[in-house]
């Protein structure tokens, strides 16, 4: 079981904030790695010219393949999205069973909400039961998901639904940040 994470009062967290003492630089590099991380690349370059930041280590080829594959995640064209993650690293999703699984749900989803039950119950067999064999949590997002097939979300959607959503908001965001193997962010100040 996942350990919690333990809870700040605000009046300890106020009094840590007015410790801590953050340099202009530093906020421009957070800065930089969000909009790196996000996939703004024109913004993330004009930024960084403003702000002077080093960029040159920057491969902004790759800021331009992470939004193809979160543009195709919240298309919901997962095929694209998993050919694109595999041209940048052909390992990525073979080590990181959790994002391949995610990615899948997210066309599991779009499947249930096209009303394909028997498609979507093929692609369970096929393409996610073994992604769950042995992992507890994700065979329970998956009968979250399946549990959207009692409804009609044409109509309002219920908490299931709202929750898979959610979940969906983020698989776009699990894979750019996983584009970068071993990483989750850019090293933005990298040592020479």
């Amino acid at each position: 079981m996942a350990e919690q994470p333990r809870r700040i009062e605000l009046d300890e967290w106020k009094r840590r904030l007015a410790v801590t003492k953050v340099s202009k630089e530093d906020l421009n590099r957070l800065v930089l790695n969000f909009l790196v991380i996000e996939g703004h690349k024109d913004t993330a370059e004009k930024f960084a010219r403003g702000a002077r930041l080093d960029v040159h280590h920057l491969d902004m080829a790759a800021i331009a393949d992470r939004m193809a594959i979160r543009s195709a995640v919240h298309g919901g064209d997962m095929d694209t999205a998993i050919a694109r993650l595999n041209d940048m690293n052909p390992e990525i999703l073979e080590t990181n069973p959790s994002l391949l699984f995610r990615i899948k749900q997210q066309r599991l989803i779009e499947l249930i909400r096209a009303s394909s039950v028997s498609e979507a119950l093929d692609f369970v067999q096929d393409e996610m039961a073994a992604l769950c064999e042995g992992n507890t949590e994700l065979l329970a997002h998956l009968e979250n998901t399946l549990a959207l097939l009692a409804f009609d979300l044409d109509v309002a959607p219920p908490a299931a639904a709202s929750s898979a959503a959610a979940d969906a908001q983020g698989q776009a965001s699990a894979a750019g940040e996983t584009c970068t193997p071993g990483k989750k962010t850019l090293n933005l100040n990298p040592k020479p």
